[in-house]
């Protein structure tokens, strides 16, 4: 029985831009179209179309918005299918960065691409396909259940746990699943096998059958129960955590803020970790799970997101936007999980980091580092105490007006207006928390002082001029311009 064409589905609002495509592939391929229309219902879409390759035009979105992004993202991860994605300059430096983990196989090229170059790869990612399919059949390790009774996992789980009693599979399509590593295999072969599917494969996650990762995980969380029982005071995550938050805030420097406002800044920080606390949602817990991981991994690197929470709020106080319904919340929720992954980071390189040897770093560590800022919002876009206002604040919190920020080189009104104040917050908490890394801070002012003035750091004007208020009363200011004039 001669073998069927395979399915692409064409993901573009320009006619011409399908037509041309249809055409020059038409011999070669079967074509379906998704437009603006139907974009809302893209998963569906895919899952029911069984497609071999996805065409994705970004003529389909209005904006280069975030949640529009992240939609794609988990429609794909949902409905794996190798992509040819067709964007802006601007839409590839994000899109690059926020797909990084998608575990398909993916090309994205920049507008106006050539037809020929779209089909050329095409053609590669639907040959590749084929050929999977081919080494694969009849395979007795192929499983056929239904996609329901199976997990995405991050390759990272079965790279650090090696003790796992679950086989592992590699996931082909909707229905077929590749035993890749058997539960009874050593903890050598088991993390041999790992590292070739991450570095020779480029897979970031794999598959486990949904009950036996769920034993895995309740003898985990046992294990772990364990361990709390044997701490001296048997504390509730989020009390334990709230205590050490008050002990961290009044270390915190504030001697030339008024104290009346450092404790209204610190009042609204604590509002925002009990209401992640208090719920009895497991997505609520999973959130202070997160901060007190990162305070056990490093407390200066918890403190300064505390500091960057209280900063923040007084710059938001200062510009007046604080009374506006969700901000304040938003804000400081973003500044406690915008480092949230370097919890994961090699410590080596975080040291580096908090003791300002940033041009220590090897090339390949810098990219490590730069990328943090996607990393936290791959932790946290899960979570239903984060909307998308604040995930591009915490994708945001590196960038620069100028453009000379990190991940994606975003500048003036590319970047969320708060993401501004976080960007600032942290580069403020950095210069003038003393720490075990930095035992010889600077001087609040001199480092406000140089932020005004040196348009190279990219700061907003606005938001330096608030907290520089704080720092410098208005007889110094009127001082500093008569010398200046």
């Amino acid at each position: 029985m001669k073998n069927s064409k395979p399915l692409i589905i064409l993901a573009s609002n320009d006619l011409n831009f399908q037509e041309n495509i249809a055409a020059l592939m038409g011999g070669h391929a079967k074509f379906k179209y998704l437009d603006k229309n139907s974009f809302k219902n893209m998963d569906m879409f895919l899952r029911v179309n069984h497609s071999n390759l996805l065409v994705f035009d970004d003529s389909i979105i209005d904006k280069a918005h975030l949640s529009k992004i992240l939609s794609i993202k988990a429609a794909i991860k949902m409905n794996p299918v190798p992509v040819v994605f067709l964007m802006s300059t601007a839409m590839v430096k994000i899109a690059e960065k926020m797909f990084e983990d998608l575990n398909v196989h993916k090309i994205f090229l920049e507008k106006p691409a050539r037809t020929q170059e779209i089909k050329e790869w095409s053609m590669q990612f639907l040959k590749i396909n084929e050929d999977v399919n081919k080494k694969t059949s009849g395979n007795e390790d192929i499983d056929y259940s239904h996609e329901n009774e199976f997990k995405n996992i991050s390759i990272d789980i079965i790279k650090h746990n090696l003790e796992y009693d679950f086989d592992v599979y590699i996931r082909l399509n909707e229905r077929k699943f590749v035993k890749y590593i058997k539960k009874e295999t050593s903890s050598k072969s088991k993390e041999m096998l790992a590292k070739k599917l991450e570095n020779k494969q480029g897979l970031t996650c794999v598959y486990v059958k949904k009950d036996e990762y769920r034993a895995f995980l309740n003898k985990s969380i046992d294990d772990k129960n364990d361990f709390l029982r044997k701490e001296k005071d048997n504390m509730k995550k989020s009390k334990k955590l709230l205590s050490v938050t008050s002990e961290i805030m009044s270390d915190i420097y504030f001697n030339e803020v008024e104290e009346e406002l450092f404790v209204e800044g610190k009042n609204t920080v604590n509002e925002t970790l009990n209401y992640i606390g208090k719920g009895n949602g497991k997505e609520k817990v999973t959130a202070i799970t997160l901060l007190e991981m990162l305070n056990e991994f490093d407390p200066t690197l918890y403190k300064h997101t505390m500091g960057m929470a209280i900063y923040s709020s007084l710059i938001l106080k200062k510009m007046g936007l604080d009374k506006r319904r969700g901000i304040p919340y938003k804000l400081n929720m973003a500044a406690l999980m915008c480092d949230i992954s370097l919890k994961n980071i090699n410590e080596s390189i975080l040291k580096e980091i908090l003791s300002g040897n940033k041009k220590w770093l090897e090339e390949d560590q810098m990219v490590e580092y730069r990328n943090h800022p996607a990393k936290s919002v791959e932790l946290i876009e899960h979570l239903s105490v984060v909307d998308d206002d604040i995930l591009q604040m915490v994708y945001q919190h590196h960038e620069r007006m100028d453009g000379s920020g990190f991940p994606a080189k975003l500048s003036k009104n590319r970047i969320h207006p708060l993401a501004g104040i976080l960007s600032l917050a942290d580069e403020f908490c950095f210069q003038v928390f003393k720490t075990e890394y930095k035992p010889e801070p600077k001087d609040p002012k001199v480092v406000l002082n140089r932020l005004s003035w040196d348009s190279n750091l990219g700061f907003d004007k606005g938001y330096v001029k608030a907290l520089r208020s704080y720092f410098v009363s208005e007889e110094e200011e009127k001082e500093e311009n008569s010398k200046v004039g």
